[in-house]
């Protein structure tokens, strides 16, 4: 789809795409970039193929679930809609049901962005000295894509304080946070 029709169909008025969809296409961006980073990196650095292939199955993991966080969500909406009946609490069971499995997708999201950045990084600090903005960039997106799907498990999990993704998306954050930092400092100052 063109650009301008993604951002059309992210500007409108429907439940979706938003957020989730949001937070795969800057981790997917993030992939593409290291991808091409990586391919244009081989003479610099021996491990450049290893990361072209890695980026370049996140990359290809990431396209199917945009469609997929959709698609999750809207079954949330439509388990709010639905009436309670004569026993709310099996209702307020479904719907924190129905956003425990929309945590899903922005898992697989958080997670793709903590390797992502950590990818990107190593790029910044040792491939093609040229790409080393794109590899910059390419850390910055994952890690905000990262950081806006991790926002959005610990929301659909709020009902769930017990459920272990609450400190795996602290971690996989961390780790993001940590990728995007070195590949800025090997920007700031390429000779460390």
């Amino acid at each position: 789809m063109p650009v301008d029709e993604l951002l059309e169909a992210f500007s409108d008025a429907g439940p979706a795409p938003g957020g989730g969809g949001a937070a795969v296409i800057a981790v997917a961006l993030g992939a593409a970039l290291c991808v091409m980073a990586a391919r244009l990196s081989a003479h610099q650095m021996a491990g450049a193929r290893g990361i072209e292939a890695d980026a370049l199955a996140i990359r290809d993991h990431m396209a199917p679930l945009c469609d997929a966080d959709s698609e999750s969500y809207l079954r949330v909406v439509a388990e709010h809609g639905r009436p309670g009946g004569d026993d709310p609490a099996a209702r307020e069971r479904r719907v924190t049901a129905a956003l425990s499995k929309a945590s899903d997708v922005p898992m697989a999201v958080v997670t793709a962005g903590a390797r992502v950045a950590h990818l990107a990084a190593r790029l910044a600090e040792e491939g093609n000295p040229s790409l080393r903005g794109d590899a910059l960039t390419a850390a910055l997106l994952a890690g905000a894509g990262a950081e806006a799907a991790g926002a959005l498990v610990r929301i659909n999990l709020a009902g769930l304080p017990g459920d272990d993704r609450h400190q795996l998306v602290a971690d996989l954050l961390g780790e993001a946070a940590a990728g995007a930092e070195r590949a800025r400092r090997a920007v700031d100052d390429p000779s460390e």
